[in-house]
């Protein structure tokens, strides 16, 4: 039995060796590389948040809490505060996020957290780092150098909040690379020009940091390249051991990889698959700069350079040269220096941009509005049409029925008077003829009452194709709805 699930895993894991030996760089898998996104702020609470209410009514206290220092510190940042999601957890803890790096990186610091907010006791857990802009990393620093000589240097020389850790894939018996985070921008900036760092007669290189690109990976069964809900596997697959999560316990099984059957999760990037991935990832990115944003670059591994670049940019456009003057009134000409350019190229191409966006959104506004005026006329006429049919079929049953009655209290009278002369029972030779004309006259209203109510029948078909027809007329009218709106 024990061979047949081995065998049968073997054969799964050789299909997806086999699959993953194809390109698998989708558009999905691409965005989501350059595609940089500020993780989590979380804020426990204690008592948790019971519901929606009471963590808006905590959201607000914050806000009003932080406003007046954010602002003092980000006297340049000139939109409103707030999240742009936030929600309550399980645990009743608030799970925020926000796109803007100031407000992350003010909320990064827990020091600007007040103890309590309406009688909630809070405590922030912020993320370990702080995004790539406020990022810097010291390379090759000497192991002759300790970390806490290097941490003391950084604090006597940079006044914010910051954080100082080793890079643990740059260790050597020589050297390492220590990254610092640090909130202020200003000395972010100054570090980073200076290009270096004196500290115990050594310059160490200081660089920016440049976050790795992103890899997709389904949380179903841990392949590259696809998300959860685009995922075909027939199970969730246990990172450790590859077989069925919901079979067996998995927080100690074996650790062996599904894709290549080495002693590590399918998810480490030690695994073959998931480095030919990143490589076939990385190529594509350097075939198509463009899908970076703008000022954005990414760092290359050093496996993956192929003797290039250790970064990918985004292509800027090439700026056009000013000319230069030149001073005639002197005997040795100069050139002068380029003249002062108010507006540059990349400010000119964003007007054009915006200027075309507001003619295409003035189009777009027109064509909808000539859209709803015809829209709303045959909205009348349909309206008119069904009111229309709606009075002929009224109408029409009016007349049947006007017509019917008479008919009926004209055989009722006749039936009754024949009646009257049966009772009589007179041999009289008169009696017996008006009885004959009284019959024959019994006759021709049943022969109209059954002409009536044929073209009752008729006049009811009539009535449901009518209905049919107005029915058919609504459902155009949805439809020219439906599709003015698209």
């Amino acid at each position: 039995m024990k061979d047949n699930i081995n065998n049968a895993r073997r054969q799964a894991d050789e299909k997806n060796i086999q699959s993953y030996s194809r390109p698998n760089i989708t558009q999905h898998a691409l965005q989501y590389a350059v595609n940089y996104q500020l993780p989590s702020l979380k804020i426990t609470c204690q008592p948790g948040v019971k519901d929606q209410i009471e963590g808006k009514n905590i959201m607000k206290a914050l806000f009003i809490h932080i406003h007046d220092d954010f602002c003092k510190l980000n006297n340049q940042y000139n939109r409103p505060i707030g999240f742009d999601t936030w929600y309550v957890d399980k645990q009743g803890d608030l799970i925020c996020f926000t796109s803007q790096i100031e407000l992350f990186v003010y909320l990064w610091d827990v020091d600007h957290y007040p103890p309590k907010l309406l009688n909630t006791l809070i405590t922030p857990v912020p993320p370990t780092h702080l995004p790539p802009q406020h990022s810097i990393i010291f390379k090759y620093v000497p192991r002759t150098i300790s970390f806490d000589e290097l941490l003391e240097a950084v604090s006597d020389v940079c006044q914010s909040k910051l954080l100082l850790e080793e890079m643990k894939g740059s260790m050597t018996n020589k050297s390492r690379h220590i990254r610092l985070d640090l909130t202020s921008k200003e000395e972010t900036k100054k570090i980073l020009n200076s290009g270096v760092f004196p500290l115990n007669g050594y310059l160490i290189e200081v660089t920016e940091f440049l976050a790795p690109p992103k890899l997709l990976i389904c949380s179903r069964c841990n392949r590259p390249g696809h998300i959860r809900k685009e995922c075909n596997g027939p199970f969730d697959r246990c990172k450790r051991c590859g077989m069925n999560k919901a079979q067996g316990d998995h927080i100690q099984c074996l650790i062996k990889c599904h894709h290549c059957e080495g002693e590590h999760i399918a998810t480490d990037y030690r695994c073959p698959v998931i480095v030919k991935f990143r490589g076939e990832l990385i190529d594509e990115l350097k075939r198509r700069p463009e899908l970076l944003p703008q000022n954005i670059q990414l760092f290359i591994p050093v496996e993956f350079r192929n003797g290039g670049k250790n970064f990918i940019g985004c292509q800027q456009k090439e700026h056009i040269p000013s000319p230069s003057y030149l001073h005639s009134s002197h005997t040795n000409v100069w050139p002068s220096l380029n003249q002062p350019v108010t507006q540059n190229y990349d400010d000119r191409f964003k007007q054009d941009f915006y200027d075309d966006m507001k003619k295409e959104i003035k189009l777009l506004r027109n064509d909808y509005e000539k859209l709803k005026l015809v829209f709303d006329q045959r909205e009348k006429e349909l309206m008119i049409k069904y009111e229309n049919n709606k009075n002929d079929c009224i109408s029409k049953v009016y007349t049947v029925v006007n017509e019917v009655v008479p008919i009926i209290t004209s055989s009722l009278k006749s039936l009754h008077i024949f009646i009257e002369k049966i009772v009589k029972n007179n041999e009289d030779i008169n009696l017996k003829n008006e009885y004959n004309i009284l019959q024959f006259t019994i006759e021709q209203n049943l022969v109209m009452l059954n002409d009536r109510n044929d073209l009752v029948i008729e006049h009811q078909r009539a009535t449901a194709m009518l209905n049919e027809k107005t029915n058919d007329i609504f459902r155009h009218g949805l439809e020219l709805m439906s599709s003015n709106e698209q």
